[in-house]
């Protein structure tokens, strides 16, 4: 629910949907509430009990995961005599980048390395542009809108269905034995804090949005392949994420989400995205590529391999 929405509802009436889903809320009193603004609503539980107090609750965005621990709160103090202040705060974003960071090679080439071993592309042709291309992205001089068209094109040439299935293989015997040692204790580490998991990559959403699933990471922002009548035409949508278009559309994903880059965090191991490790708060380099290295010790910012580490918890 949007931040800006809360305060038009009271909680009785917002709790009263909840009901349907949360039988033990039914044993709460009536309940009012003063909302002075979004950010800081006072919840009054009114009842005989006068030891009863207030709660205070800073809202900036409230999901229904939250609003179900809300629910727990309220259940859990209704009729205590000891009701403390507690708080609900907007999760803090961690982003990171996939390629050559959660995973210890990139996905969007070896995409092209799989097509070229099970012949759905010309071998020789494909191969060298998809290496061409590659180099072009290390050393930041890639034309992306020229990639986008050379990689989305196979995606045309069969049904879709058959290329999930391929798609499938390719992430079961291709990416699972990639994914860093470090990769699951570090996402664990941050889902243990609350922080909101987001993963934006160069790598188009036909490749990324499985892999993301095999993490465990519920957001993704890649480039959109687009679909038209059941089929890929080959073209994108939207801005594509790379470079600076990372943080174009990582805004546009805040403002949807009714979400900021306070306490935000990225991990990368690219130059590339270094217009977004300078506008998080804790940037992080992770395995980086030589400019970023210098960058990184430079602004004295943490360095770490998760192929060689494990992150403790």
């Amino acid at each position: 629910m949007q931040a800006d929405l809360f305060p038009e509802f009271t909680i009785h009436g917002l709790l009263g949907i909840l009901l349907l889903v949360y039988p033990a809320l039914g044993k709460l009193p009536g309940i009012l509430t003063h909302a002075p603004r979004p950010q800081d609503s006072t919840i009054l539980i009114t009842q005989d009990d006068t030891n009863v107090r207030t709660i205070t609750i800073r809202i900036n965005h409230l999901d229904f995961g939250q609003l179900l621990k809300l629910a727990d709160i309220l259940a859990q103090n209704a009729y205590s005599d000891q009701f403390l202040p507690c708080f609900l705060t907007t999760m803090p974003v961690a982003i990171f980048d996939l390629d050559n960071t959660l995973l210890v090679n990139d996905s969007d080439f070896l995409w092209g390395e799989y097509l070229v071993e099970h012949n759905l592309v010309d071998p020789l042709d494909y191969e060298e542009k998809n290496r061409q291309f590659y180099e072009d992205y290390q050393q930041g001089t890639l034309d992306i809108d020229s990639y986008l068209r050379f990689s989305l094109h196979p995606l045309t040439q069969f049904p879709i269905q058959q290329l999930h299935q391929w798609r499938a293989d390719f992430v079961d015997q291709m990416i699972r034995p990639l994914v860093a040692p470090g990769t699951p204790a570090l996402l664990e580490q941050h889902r243990r804090r609350g922080d909101t998991l987001l993963i934006i990559s160069a790598t188009n959403l036909f490749i990324t949005e499985p892999i993301a699933q095999l993490l465990e990471v519920p957001h993704i922002l890649s480039t959109v392949p687009e679909i038209k009548q059941g089929k890929y035409t080959g073209d994108f949508i939207g801005t594509p994420t790379f470079q600076q278009g990372k943080v174009t559309v990582l805004h546009q994903w805040l403002k949807e989400h009714n979400l900021d880059l306070d306490g935000s965090s990225f991990y990368s191991d690219s130059h590339n995205d270094l217009p977004l490790l300078e506008l998080v708060e804790y940037p992080v380099a992770v395995n980086p590529d030589e400019i970023l290295l210098a960058r990184a010790e430079q602004s004295q910012w943490p360095v770490m391999d998760l192929r060689k580490e494990t992150v403790s918890n």
